[in-house]
């Protein structure tokens, strides 16, 4: 998977990510459905796990790190510390509100 092939692919997730958090923080209910939340939630996973694991081979190690540490970013230890509305908009603490 090359830069270009990457990019392109994080660029669509990054603005359906924004506008999910853009609507979660403005206070509005979420007009998308659970199933759409789903797909965000694996492609946001995939795409982050593979671009570290893709890092993590070029520097020698293996792709495995990569993908372990994408679970450690994108959970509530980093990403709900630096963009707390943002992930619970994208991972939903509430079990009523998981897809």
């Amino acid at each position: 998977m090359g830069w270009r092939t990457f990019r392109a692919a994080v660029c669509p997730c990054a603005a359906l990510l924004l506008m999910i958090a853009a609507a979660h923080a403005a206070g509005e209910k979420p007009a998308h459905p659970s199933e759409f939340i789903f797909i965000v939630q694996i492609l946001l996973l995939i795409l982050i796990g593979r671009g570290l694991g893709e890092i993590m081979q070029r520097i020698g190690q293996p792709s495995v790190i990569g993908e372990l540490l994408a679970g450690l970013l994108l959970g509530p230890s980093l990403f709900g510390w630096l963009w707390p509305t943002a992930q619970s908009a994208i991972f939903p603490p509430a079990p009523s509100k998981r897809p």
